[in-house]
């Protein structure tokens, strides 16, 4: 025992060495902080479920979060292309993290790489390439065991270090089952290119998808040609007719803004800021109206929607 604790302080000791080299943080500041991914996301916190506890008295197992971060290295780009990881629980309690283009399902209370999912062909899906992502709906005919998560929209290679480029975002989502046997992803064209989508889960089963833009990446005014229709994802629709365009409105809805769903099932749309500061100037300055997407459907693959015409607040002169 007094060797294995021997090993695991200089395993320790090596992995906080390197880890504060790639966050560029003093030695000191390392003990403060857990590591839930490589270049992901920062948890400020002595202890989590899915973090490296970097705490020479903590017991997490720090060997297996160690191989889970050098697993997860291999996300990492140019551009990073791995920032704010899509990751979703799924019903046997394993967490499914998805990063760049790759995936895996994670036992967060052992520590461990459960299974190494497919990568997802097309280009990067997550932060600067920013596409969003959905688990859905489990239902009460499979006992809510089966699962699928849907992943749709991101930016071309190199879209976020070379902007003025303006390269055309991704037109298509990736759908899988995580704890199939062999997971395969099922892909789909989506009607338009979007980066900088929202994706909401609505009453009916169905996704909606709504706000961004086709060119381009996100943030520091990086993105053009904005997507003003959002659409409609039926997951119980054939393939090829699972997307269906709703009704539009002109009102830029580029980075930092947000779509959510009200009780009522309509979806409040607001924000829109993609400059360092708030501007009124220029092409898609900050955005303070506030819109409502009103929406029904007569069946998950015939949907119609409108877009209410009047903001709550209006431009900023």
């Amino acid at each position: 025992m007094l060797v294995w604790n021997i090993v695991l302080r200089i395993f320790h000791a090596l992995l906080r060495s390197e880890i504060s080299k790639m966050l560029n943080l003093k030695f000191g500041e390392i003990d403060s902080w857990s590591i839930a991914l490589p270049r992901l996301f920062l948890l400020r916190s002595k202890s989590t479920a899915l973090g490296i506890q970097l705490s020479l008295t903590g017991r997490q197992p720090l060997l297996f979060s160690g191989l889970l971060l050098l697993s997860l290295l291999k996300t990492n780009s140019a551009q990073y292309d791995n920032l704010y990881s899509f990751v979703h629980l799924l019903p046997n309690n394993d967490l499914f993290i998805f990063a760049n283009k790759d995936s895996i399902l994670f036992n967060w209370q052992t520590h461990t790489i459960v299974k190494n999912v497919p990568t997802l062909a097309g280009g990067p899906r997550n932060y600067p390439s920013a596409g969003s992502s959905v688990m859905l709906p489990l239902t009460a005919a499979d006992n809510y065991e089966g699962v699928e998560v849907l992943v749709c929209g991101g930016a071309a290679e190199g879209a976020y270090n070379n902007p003025t480029a303006q390269y055309d975002a991704l037109n298509t989502c990736g759908r899988i089952n995580p704890l199939a046997g062999t997971p395969r992803w099922a892909t789909e064209t989506m009607p338009q290119r979007r980066t900088m989508g929202d994706m909401i889960l609505v009453p009916t089963g169905g996704v909606i998808i709504i706000n961004g833009a086709s060119k381009g990446s996100q943030g520091w005014g990086f993105a053009s040609d904005l997507v003003c229709t959002p659409v409609l994802y039926s997951p119980r629709a054939a393939v090829g007719r699972c997307l269906q365009t709703l009704a539009g409105s002109g009102i830029p809805r580029m980075c930092n803004s947000t779509a959510n769903l009200l009780a009522d099932g309509r979806i409040l749309v607001a924000g829109s800021s993609t400059h360092w500061f708030n501007t009124v100037n220029g092409e898609f300055p900050t955005e303070l109206t506030i819109d409502l997407l009103i929406w029904a459907a007569t069946g998950l693959s015939w949907p119609w929607a409108e877009r209410s015409g009047t903001a709550m607040h209006s431009r900023p002169p």
